[in-house]
């Protein structure tokens, strides 16, 4: 029994294989045509020098193993593999390409350029299906004939392709942002692509082109508003070039007028306690002022420097009885209504309590203790009759006289009032004799 291996036209030299058994020779058999038998070696393995009998992978070959009398024992038909590959040129852009790219398939292993009939040097292909060749400068006048040729590992040539030598066509486009004529001095937006120059063009006339910068996406135009838009309708355009003045794009600039937005919130005002309506504000609010029932107050400025704002309310004047109206309202300097709210008056609910030191019968003269909250007043009750009011000190502390008290009294307490009387809290004051 034998074995043959491939054989490829340009790379093998030998017909190469193995066999068993009795074989003791081999021959060549090509297109019907017996060649030379040799002896195999010991070992199982045979090789066949034929680089001079198959030249074609039409070629119709076998390999005959023999016997020690000659006699044929086996036939094998030899695989005859002819190297194949395919390419692909990328067009070659004159102005800035300086390598010629493509991708190959097949037995490719190598690639060369062939330009005016003048073949450069020959580079090794990357394994993953591309190659990448330097050219550099020499396709840059564009009067040139060039190939790009593959080879398999030997050299052979596969195929080859005309390499696309074209211009490069710049290409652009820009945008822009609405021009707001109250704020505004410079007209906004990004470009991208060849974009290297832009210019304004007002009522169709074109201004001074202006380079967009290189590291950056953004471009700003100043734009003279007070020359070039002085009144009625305008139509300004944004133009795009390239670096040799090519127009790559154009859009319309969109003028609008500044909407003014603002609101304003306010507090809770006391009527006890408060003189002032405060609040918050933000956006364009540069004034503000109070309505009363229907009647507008003098407008104010805000502060410049804080959200914060308060207005003066004359309560003895503006809110003498009965329920009232209130609301502050919010301008822009114009004087245009941006918002308005209203003003929530609400009673001071006083609030406080108190605490009471042990009282000694026979010893002590003073009921003392603490306070703390709106209480202004205490007074002792004993046995539900109130005692005399007294106002306390601003400390937090109280002394109240007494004397006279019994162990018989059955409940004496120290009542705590707000100013304008109010009980606000009362304590069981702890009585001890002395020993």
């Amino acid at each position: 029994m034998i074995t043959t291996n491939q054989f490829t036209l340009g790379q093998s030299s030998y017909v190469t294989g193995s066999y068993t058994g009795d074989t003791t020779k081999v021959a060549l058999e090509i297109n019907g045509e017996k060649k030379q038998t040799i002896n195999v070696p010991k070992g199982g393995t045979y090789q066949y020098y034929a680089a001079n009998f198959i030249h074609s992978d039409t070629d119709t070959v076998y390999m005959i193993a023999y016997d020690e009398t000659g006699v044929e024992l086996d036939r094998k038909k030899v695989n005859v593999y002819s190297t194949t590959g395919d390419l692909t040129v990328n067009p070659f852009v004159l102005e800035k390409d300086h390598y010629i790219t493509g991708s190959y398939t097949g037995d490719v292993k190598k690639v060369a350029v062939l330009l005016d009939s003048e073949k450069g040097q020959t580079i090794t292909v990357q394994e993953d299906g591309s190659y990448s060749y330097y050219i550099g400068n020499k396709l840059q006048s564009g009067l040139h004939t060039a190939w790009m040729i593959a080879y398999d590992e030997v050299g052979k040539e596969l195929n080859r392709k005309q390499i696309e030598l074209v211009h490069y066509v710049t290409t652009g486009s820009i945008s822009t942002t609405p021009f707001v004529l109250e704020k505004d001095s410079y007209v906004t937006g990004t470009y991208e692509g060849d974009v290297a120059k832009i210019a304004l063009e007002v009522d169709g006339e074109m201004r001074q082109s202006i380079a967009v910068p290189k590291n950056s996406p953004n471009y700003r135009y100043y734009l003279d508003k007070r020359n070039e838009l002085q009144t009625g309708e305008h139509e300004v355009n944004i133009v795009a070039y390239d670096a040799a003045g090519k127009e790559l794009d154009r859009k319309p600039v969109e003028l609008t007028h500044y909407i003014t937005t603002g609101s304003i919130s306010t507090t809770p005002f006391v009527l006890e306690k408060d003189s002032y309506v405060t609040g918050t504000y933000e956006g364009d609010v540069a004034k503000i002022a109070l309505e009363v029932d229907g009647e507008m107050r003098q407008s104010i400025a805000v502060p410049k420097n804080s959200p914060n704002y308060r207005y003066y309310l004359d309560k003895r004047n503006e809110l003498q009885t009965g329920e009232h109206e209130v609301n502050i309202i919010a301008y822009d300097t114009a004087g245009k209504e941006l918002d308005r709210k209203p003003v929530e008056l609400t009673h001071y609910i006083t609030s406080g309590s108190l605490s009471v030191n042990p009282f000694v019968l026979g010893k002590d003269s003073y009921v003392t203790g603490s306070y703390t909250g709106d209480v202004k007043k205490v007074a002792i009750e004993i046995n539900g009759e109130r005692g005399q009011v007294i106002t306390v000190p601003a400390d937090g502390n109280y002394k109240y006289y007494i004397r006279g008290l019994q162990a018989t009294d059955e409940k004496i307490f120290m009542v705590a009032y707000d100013l304008s009387g109010k009980e606000l809290d009362r304590i069981e004051l702890p009585l001890s004799v002395t020993e």
